[in-house]
């Protein structure tokens, strides 16, 4: 390294400076406006992050869940492929996807109406169904 490509070293810097610490305590008119009175804590809802969506209102609870693994054309991997009956339709699949993925951590896809779920997920995937009150699952 070049003497002019050499990081510059501080010294002496107190590095526990606050450029803002002048400000705490300020109000601005408009903060004056917003009294504790009409923005409680009481009143603010909890936001829980992405809301899980409920497969029960997605898929009728008489659905039929078909799973088997495949491995064939993948490179070796192993897959888990799930078809849904009646077919609930591509918004509702993808919503159901999301929370697959979600519950399970890994990867997924969907094509012509079939998930595919990274790794041999069949005993997680029907938990999760069993849970969310669908029993009718063939592995």
């Amino acid at each position: 390294m070049s003497a002019s490509q050499t990081k510059r070293k501080f010294q002496n810097e107190d590095l526990s400076y606050n450029p803002f610490s002048d400000l705490v305590g300020k109000v601005s008119p408009s903060d004056e406006a917003c009294s504790e009175e009409n923005h409680s804590l009481s009143s603010l809802s909890e936001d829980t992050g992405p809301h899980e969506i409920n497969p029960g209102r997605l898929l009728p609870l008489k659905s039929v869940i078909s799973m088997r693994i495949e491995r064939k054309g993948r490179g070796g991997k192993t897959v888990t492929v799930v078809m849904i009956s009646p077919d609930p339709g591509k918004d509702r699949l993808k919503d159901l996807l999301r929370s697959l993925k979600r519950f399970l951590g890994c990867g997924a896809s969907m094509e012509n109406n079939i998930l595919f779920i990274q790794g041999d997920q069949r005993n997680r995937i029907a938990e999760w169904f069993y849970s969310h009150g669908i029993h009718n699952i063939k592995v």
